[in-house]
Order: structure tokens, then C-alpha cells, then sequence
């Protein structure tokens, strides 16, 4: 058996921070994205919680560690893993390789957030795709460009939540680092 030892500074799995995050926003966001369905889709209360929690448990459960996976598979592809010196290298780095940042000690702070955020997007497209798959499964009799347009919007608002809730915390992070 091969020991090899333990780094301290492997850097941050952005998937241990987002997806208790995404976790404790799965109740609100449901909420949300319900009554955006209900005056979208017309449906009962009933459908509409069937359809709309279904589909953001699946898409939360599977979704968002699918869109790491893919983040980290591009971060692998693009950079090898390796780190960057520089302001501008250093905004690079938090985009490209958002899935697991580098140990930036001192850039933490605002690489978090601004991370959680680029993670955002692939999850906002993969919750797209498959909670409208999902809510065309429970809602069968309504037409599917208006589940797709739905979908579409729902999730334009409950991202844009979660997103302007995060880009919050990156100011405060950026205000108290400073003061």
C-alpha cells in the first residue's frame, strides 16, 4: 500500500459548500416557482406542487452535481488544475475552474460567491431541461410549449433570486474584507 499525504491546501470542492446551500433553497425556491406556475399554467394546486416539487428535487439531487461534474470535467480539460497569479489570470481561474478552487487564502472571500455564481449556470440549464421533462409527466393534458415556457420562466426567477442572494454575500464578503 502506497501513503501518500494529506495536502491541507487542496483547495475548495465547491460541491460541499453548493449543495447544502441548493439543499436549504429547495423549500423556497418550490414556493416560489409555484405560484409562478399557477399563474403561467392555470393547473390546480394540486398538479402544479406534484409537478413543480418533483421536478426541483430531482433536478437539485441530480442536477447539481451533474453541473459540477461538468464544471470540474471543463476546469480538468482546460487547465490541468493548475493555479494563476494575477488579477486578471486570478478571474480566470474563479470562472474556469469554479467546480474546485485553488487554495487563494486570501481571495477566498470573493471567490466563493463569485464561483457559487458561475456555478449557477449550467445548473440553471440543466434545471431547465429536466424539470420541464418532469412537469410534461405530470401535466400530460397542457400544451408543451407552455410547460416550456414556464419552466423557462420559473427558473429565470427563482435563479435570479438565488443569484442576487449570493452576488449580496459577495458584497458584504468584498465590503468587510476591505474595511
Amino acid at each position: 500500500m502506497i501513503y501518500q499525504p494529506i495536502i491541507a491546501n487542496a483547495g475548495v470542492p465547491m460541491i460541499a459548500l453548493e449543495m447544502p446551500l441548493m439543499l436549504i433553497a429547495l423549500i423556497p425556491v418550490i414556493v416560489v416557482e409555484l405560484f409562478v406556475a399557477k399563474r403561467l399554467c392555470g393547473l390546480s394546486w394540486k398538479r402544479i406542487t406534484l409537478g413543480v416539487s418533483a421536478a426541483n428535487i430531482v433536478s437539485t439531487l441530480i442536477g447539481v452535481p451533474l453541473s459540477w461534474g461538468l464544471m470540474l470535467g471543463l476546469q480538468l480539460l482546460t487547465t490541468g488544475g493548475g493555479g494563476y497569479s494575477g488579477p486578471l489570470a486570478m478571474l480566470v481561474a474563479v470562472t474556469v475552474q469554479a467546480a474546485w478552487l485553488l487554495p487563494y487564502e486570501e481571495h477566498l472571500n470573493w471567490m466563493v460567491p463569485t464561483a457559487m455564481m458561475v456555478l449557477f449556470i449550467p445548473a440553471f440549464l440543466i434545471s431547465v431541461w429536466s424539470e420541464r421533462l418532469l412537469c410534461q409527466l405530470f401535466w400530460k393534458d397542457t400544451e408543451r410549449t407552455v410547460i416550456k415556457r414556464a419552466v423557462w420562466i420559473f427558473n429565470l426567477v427563482s435563479y435570479g433570486i438565488l443569484t442576487a442572494g449570493v452576488f449580496i454575500w459577495l458584497m458584504i464578503s468584498i465590503t468587510s474584507k476591505t474595511n
